[in-house]
């Protein structure tokens, strides 16, 4: 005995408004003869009979749908992409300046290195009192050399430091004025100490009368009836190098690179 196969969708509503079933009413419609029941569609016109009229406005309505998302969709592309090209295009054009500013800077540092070179051995005359020695060897010298010899050429000397360069032998007074003259600016630890010194008070003499820029660093309050007028004149207007004391040690209050780019200026 044969068996007919038959299936009863009666309350099974196919809601083909959204047109997600399009294929499977497609699918039951070639295959009628195994229904027991009339297809029936729910769609924006209510319950109908599934039929050609059905299915065609169906196919319609999936058309205008994907239109539709087509155009966001180019709609999106043509104002966002713009957008983000435009914002990429502005950071590589700001990042391609910073690059080219830097290697100007650069090139300009290396430039007024090699002429300062051919007249100069130093850059900066370190003028301290032996009594500041240790503070001097301990905090400022190597900070110092390395942060200028970052910034210049391996041909000139970052510090020429007082007594460590003088000739033995020779009159200090010639070998400081030697120093000074191969040196473009002068630092000086300016303290009570400092004040009192006769070979210190010559040095600040010298350069002045070599027209040396000065930069001026100070550890603690220094007694002004100590200074010459040019001193007092130097400590008021050209003090960049300020130390604190914390908690027993000193601190700077200030960076070095910005005490370099400020010695680096002067030159």
């Amino acid at each position: 005995m044969k068996y007919k196969l038959v299936m009863d969708l009666s309350d099974n509503l196919l809601e083909c408004k959204v047109c997600h079933n399009y294929e499977f009413i497609t699918w039951l419609r070639e295959r009628t003869h195994y229904f027991t029941s009339k297809l029936i569609c729910f769609n924006e016109n209510g319950t109908e009979n599934v039929s050609n009229t059905t299915l065609t406005e169906c196919v319609e309505i999936s058309v205008i749908e994907a239109d539709a998302q087509q155009k966001v969709v180019i709609i999106v592309a043509l104002i966002v992409l713009p957008i983000i090209m435009l914002i990429t295009a502005a950071v590589l054009r700001k990042k391609e300046r910073i690059k080219k500013q830097r290697k100007v800077e650069k090139d300009q540092g290396t430039a007024m290195t090699a002429i300062n070179v051919q007249n100069y051995e130093y850059i900066v005359f370190l003028s301290f009192s032996s009594e500041d020695a240790l503070f001097i060897d301990s905090n400022v010298v190597p900070p110092l050399t390395r942060t200028l010899q970052g910034r210049v050429n391996k041909d000139i000397k970052p510090l020429c430091v007082g007594d460590t360069a003088f000739t033995l032998g020779r009159y200090i007074h010639d070998e400081i004025i030697s120093c000074l003259e191969k040196s473009q600016v002068l630092l000086v630890l300016l303290t009570n100490s400092y004040c009192r010194s006769r070979y210190c008070v010559m040095e600040f003499q010298n350069a002045i009368q070599l027209e040396r820029p000065v930069v001026v660093m100070t550890t603690d309050k220094v007694d002004v009836t100590l200074m010459t007028p040019m001193m007092r004149h130097h400590y008021n207007i050209n003090t960049r190098i300020i130390w604190t004391k914390r908690n027993g040690d000193y601190v700077l209050k200030c960076s070095w690179d910005k005490i370099c780019d400020s010695i680096l200026k002067l030159v």
